[in-house]
């Protein structure tokens, strides 16, 4: 668990993803087994394992590291499902996001179980652990479970349900965290946000179209206001040159901002070729084409910037 955290940010995708499903089985033993051993326990009169085993299964059912792996691993899948458009369709018609609660009730219940006193530290109690230091990123909290758990429930809802109510929802709850819930000290990255933001246009994009589709005609400036900045928002996640970058500078944070503006440019291509194919089934009726041609246009700018980043990882 300790090695998954942000595993997205290490560029190893396919690595990453293998590593995330290394640490599931111990979750999936507790609800085959612990039944089992708890009848056993019974059987045999050793009534004091009971409590044991109950505890047991109680932390892991209420595990902070579960609900934040399965979200890292949905993140790997999505783009390792990218790779083409039928795929990433197939896998959002099959990915349940149902046990993706993000709610202040489900949070609340959650634990970090993980025993830090096992790392060892000679710091005095005043100062920093050397997990502390040592730490190469912000330790996942339960804001940044909240935007990983809303964000793949609206890429989900435009490309399969595109049901326009749905996602106002989904996108008014992702703002709400992006604005209301970050205050003061948080442990959610630059990049994060961003990239959050981007989902929040994408989802307001959906919205107008749908919209515009239900008859709202004049709504077709809005499309061209939200879709710029849609753009923008693309765009300020972009890091910044690297292609002068030398070896002994490269650090995780690197790695990160170059991943994490992957992402952000497919989740964007992943939408706005969700919403051609919902403009393009209309476009002889509705007489949207200009919409359709402005959103294939917009479709060029990550694609480019993404393979402009590519190159980078690759030379890196």
């Amino acid at each position: 668990h300790y090695i998954v955290s942000r595993s997205f940010s290490s560029g190893l995708f396919d690595e990453s993803t293998q590593a995330c499903y290394d640490t599931t089985p111990i979750y999936r033993s507790n609800e085959l087994e612990t039944p089992e051993m708890i009848v056993q326990a019974f059987k045999f009169t050793t009534f004091s394992k009971i409590q044991e085993f109950v505890a047991l299964r109680k932390e892991l059912e209420n595990s902070l590291q579960k609900a934040l792996v399965d979200r890292e691993m949905v993140r790997l899948e999505i783009l390792i499902a990218s790779k083409t458009n039928k795929q990433v369709i197939e896998y959002f018609q099959d990915l349940d996001v149902s046990d993706f609660s993000y709610d202040d009730g489900f949070c609340t219940n959650l634990r970090d179980n993980r025993d830090f006193v096992s790392m060892p530290n000679y710091n005095p109690d005043s100062k920093p652990t050397m997990e502390e230091i040592t730490r190469i990123s912000p330790k996942l909290d339960k804001l940044w479970l909240k935007i990983f758990s809303i964000i793949p429930r609206i890429l989900k809802c435009i490309h399969v349900e595109q049901n326009a109510d749905n996602v106002k929802q989904l996108v008014e709850e992702l703002e709400k965290v992006l604005t209301e819930e970050i205050n003061g000290d948080h442990n959610i990255m630059e990049q994060e946000m961003q990239l959050g933001n981007v989902i929040v246009k994408l989802g307001r994009l959906f919205i107008t179209v749908k919209e515009i589709q239900n008859g709202q005609k004049e709504l077709v400036q809005n499309f061209e206001s939200i879709a710029e900045e849609l753009v923008s928002a693309v765009k300020a996640s972009e890091p910044v040159d690297n292609s002068q970058i030398k070896l002994y500078d490269i650090k995780w944070l690197l790695f990160h901002q170059l991943t994490s503006f992957l992402e952000t440019c497919n989740y964007s291509l992943i939408g706005i070729g969700a919403l051609n194919e919902t403009l393009n089934v209309k476009n002889k009726k509705s007489g949207l084409r200009a919409l359709a041609q402005k959103l294939q246009i917009m479709s060029e700018l990550p694609t480019q910037l993404t393979y402009y980043q590519k190159d980078i990882l690759i030379q890196i």
